[in-house]
């Protein structure tokens, strides 16, 4: 049976405008960020045979309006979360550029052990959810569309298109290059094809949406 998945990340959030936030799996989207999900609702003329979102609000409302077009489609919620490195009750009301300081000095240390504390995760641990839900995908049929998150697209690219992946230092190096690298705009669509033996991956697809 033919597979395709569409990861999507989701529309534009409080916390990527700036806006002052609690808690990471309670941010929701910006009047952008709605709209967007609707553009990428408009983009998708099949009814999926399966849609799977996060345990954060973001992805949910990302997904409504498609699960509005589409009210008999299948849901899943996934531990396909945001990677969440910084300890949420250090951090509670503040704004994204309140944390950068914390952040820089979390991607310059560049130890994947490394956990902040409740609620955080390590690199490594984040890595293995992430190795742990494309397996997860893997086994699904037909068309499958995941909301998630920006770090998560790229650590999955990282796991699909790395021969061998390793939890050290280097991989974890070479991944904060990735995430600087790799731009996933909010709503863009990443589409996976997993027919063949090597996975397949399209362009990083952004023409649907308005802004």
């Amino acid at each position: 049976m033919m597979k395709k998945i569409w990861l999507i990340r989701h529309g534009e959030s409080l916390s990527n405008v700036g806006e002052r936030t609690n808690y990471p799996h309670l941010v929701g989207l910006t009047s952008r960020g709605e709209l967007q999900a609707c553009e990428v609702a408009d983009k998708i003329t099949k009814k999926p045979d399966l849609v799977i979102y996060t345990p954060y609000i973001r992805t949910q409302l990302s997904a409504k309006p498609l699960l509005e077009k589409f009210p008999t489609a299948v849901t899943e919620e996934w531990p396909l979360q945001e990677f969440t490195y910084l300890n949420p009750e250090k951090y509670h009301g503040t704004t994204r550029y309140e944390r950068k300081a914390e952040k820089l000095i979390y991607w310059s240390n560049c130890d994947p052990t490394y956990s902040d504390g409740d609620g955080s995760e390590s690199y490594n641990d984040f890595l293995a959810r992430i190795e742990r839900g494309i397996k997860q995908l893997k086994n699904q049929n037909g068309f499958v569309v995941v909301y998630t998150h920006g770090h998560v697209i790229r650590a999955m690219l990282w796991y699909l298109f790395l021969i061998q992946i390793k939890h050290d230092e280097d991989r974890f190096k070479r991944y904060c290059h990735l995430r600087q690298a790799l731009s996933i705009p909010n709503g863009a669509i990443i589409k996976l094809d997993f027919n063949n033996p090597e996975a397949k991956m399209s362009e990083i697809l952004t023409e649907h949406l308005s802004s």
